[in-house]
C-alpha cells in the first residue's frame, strides 16, 4: 500500500478497509512509502502495521522478509 496515492491516499484506504467485516483483514497489508515521518509510522501502528511499514527503496532483504511472512518461497 502506497500512502501517497492520488484521489484516495493510503490512509483513506486503510480507514475504509478496516471497517470491513474481514477476519485478519490487515494480515496481508504492507505499507511501502517514500515517507520517513515518525507520525506516519505511529499512524501505521494504529492499524497494527508498525512492523509492516517500509520506506522506499525496498531492498532484497526486506522483500525476502515480506515473502517469508506471506509464506511465499
Amino acid at each position: 500500500l502506497d500512502l501517497f496515492m492520488p484521489v484516495w491516499d493510503g490512509w483513506d484506504f486503510l480507514s475504509e478497509y478496516s471497517k470491513l467485516p474481514i477476519e485478519n483483514a490487515m494480515s496481508n497489508i504492507y505499507i511501502l512509502t517514500s515517507s520517513l515521518s515518525s507520525a506516519d509510522r505511529e499512524k501505521a501502528a494504529h492499524y497494527g502495521l508498525r512492523d509492516r511499514f517500509y520506506s522506499k527503496p525496498l531492498d532484497s532483504d526486506k522483500l525476502t522478509m515480506i515473502f517469508h511472512d506471506l509464506g511465499v518461497s
